[in-house]
Formats: structure tokens, sequence, C-alpha cells
């Protein structure tokens, strides 16, 4: 049995679909399905059925091999980083997972960074909410993360990397706008547009509310966004208010798309933070992209 079909077989399981998989692996659709006809072959079952409605589904062989492959792949990463280390640093691939913040504004320009330094690297970066992306470390599709929010548990260990600002921004023509504040008391009447469950800006709002004595269903949330990005293109659009890094909002702010305002009372700095499995030995490219980004935080630091 071949690494690459168990990571084909993999990738048509998450994306239910053959086609999408073959495009997103680059392969053509006929490879892929004769890759999972081999591997049926091999291992003498069948993996997958079509129902009436074409839609391809697990057959109970199937859902045995998924829950296995995924310990085999994370076993063989884990084997491939430990044997990495007798290698260069050159010769890697570093897998990083980073929530919406820093996997969109502030890791590609370090990762480029980091690669230019160690050109012979390959890098994979997967952005996803912060539940999702801590998700991905402990199943080990990924080696590190990069993330706005500090979920619990005793397997992972948490580096606290660099600051960065939640704001609270408005469309152009609300009356907040020109005040640049507003209080916990308006805030509560206020149309939201709030990032998706699992975001880590949201669990972080969330906690700087309870600090009040308020909790997200005090607010008047009328939309959920999947990224920051359509966070602010809502409020922009005049669909309401948000919650979003900075980062997020900088340049709709300098463009006067939008208006970033204070809420009075509410502390809206969080940390970022830099995040592996606590009992895992780091291969000798995690540890040093770990170095790395602790001696380029200064210059990532989100804030007016």
């Amino acid at each position: 049995m071949q690494i690459k079909s168990l990571e084909t077989f993999i990738k048509v399981v998450e994306l239910k679909s053959f086609t999408r998989a073959a495009k997103e692996l680059y392969l053509s659709q006929p490879a892929i399905s004769m890759q999972m006809k081999a591997l049926e072959e091999e291992l003498k079952v069948e993996l997958f059925r079509r129902r009436k409605d074409k839609k391809l589904e697990l057959t109970s062989a199937g859902h045995i091999l998924h829950s296995e492959a995924r310990e085999i792949l994370g076993n063989y990463q884990r084997l491939m980083d430990r044997l990495q280390d007798f290698a260069t640093l050159n010769m890697g691939h570093l897998l990083v997972g980073a929530s919406t913040i820093p996997g969109e504004y502030v890791l590609p320009a370090l990762l480029g960074k980091f690669l230019a330094a160690n050109p012979g690297l390959r890098v994979s970066l997967r952005v996803a909410p912060s539940a999702a992306v801590l998700k991905m470390l402990r199943e080990r599709e990924i080696s590190l993360a990069v993330c706005g929010a500090r979920l619990p548990g005793p397997d992972l260990h948490y580096l606290t990397w660099i600051k960065d600002e939640i704001v609270f921004i408005v469309p152009p023509r609300h009356p907040a706008a020109d005040k640049g504040v507003i209080s916990l008391e308006e805030l509560l009447n206020q149309p939201l547009v709030l990032g998706e469950a699992g975001s880590g800006t949201r669990e972080f709002v969330a906690q700087a509310l309870a600090a009040k004595g308020l909790n997200l269903a005090d607010l008047q949330v009328i939309m959920e966004a999947g990224s920051s990005r359509a966070v602010v293109t809502a409020v922009a659009n005049n669909t309401g208010s948000g919650f979003v890094s900075y980062l997020a909002a900088r340049e709709a702010d300098k463009l006067g798309e939008v208006g970033v305002v204070t809420v009075t009372g509410l502390e809206l700095i969080r940390n970022l933070y830099i995040t592996h499995l606590k009992n895992d030995r780091l291969s000798a490219t995690v540890q040093a992209f770990i170095r790395f980004l602790l001696d380029h935080h200064a210059a990532s630091i989100s804030g007016r």
C-alpha cells in the first residue's frame, strides 16, 4: 500500500468527490479513479458506494480505512520529520496551520523571508478558524499552529507570540464613525456581523463581553461570516457592524470604507499563539521556524 494512495483516499473522503479531489491534487479524474480501484483491489474490499443521488459515501470498510489512514499518515509524517533531522534544513517540508488573521495578514510575508533564507524548503500553509486549525494539529495534519485563540487541552503547548488589536468597525455613515466611540449599552442595540463559531476573534470578543457580565446572546447578531475579510466587506456595504482584527480592517479604514470605533470599557487586545503538541518531538524545520517567528515578532504587532 502506497502512502500516496492513502493521501488520495483521504482527500476524496474530505471532498466527497473524485472530481474535486483530482482538481485539488492536480491529477485527472481517471487517475484518481484508478488509484482508488487499485487500492480496493489490494485491500480486497469496497471502499465507496454511490447513492441514488450520485453522492459518494464510504462503506463500513471505507470508514475503518479512513480512521486508520489518518493515523498511518501522521506516523509517516513524524518518521519523515525525524529522518529530516539527519538532512539539511533546506530539504524539509514545513506544514503550518493558521487562523484567519495570522494566516492571511502576518504569516505569508514571514514565510517568504523564511523561504528566502532556506531556498530548498517547501511550505504548506492551511488557513481555517482557530478551532479547526487546532483540530488539524491534534490529528497531525500539520506540525505547527498559529492561532488567535487559546483553547483548553492538556496536549497543547502554547507560546505567546504577538499582540493583536481587535477593533469594532461600523459603516462609514454610521453615527459612531465620526465620534470614534460607542458605549456598551449602544453596542447591544447594533445589528452585528460576527465571525463564525470556532473563530479566534469571536471567542475573544465573547471573553471580553463575559468580563462585563454579557454574552454573545445579548447582541443583535444578524449575520455570521466565514472570514474577517467577509466581515469587513459586509460592514462596508452597510449590512451591520462587527469585530475584526485591525490587520483585517486597516486597508478599508484608510480608504474610508469603514469606521473604526472604540467600545467604552471593553479591553480588546489579545495574544496570538504559536502552538504545537506538547509531547511531540519537533523536527529541526519546525524548531527553526519557531525560533524565526520569535525573532521576528516585533515587526508583526497589530495596532493603529
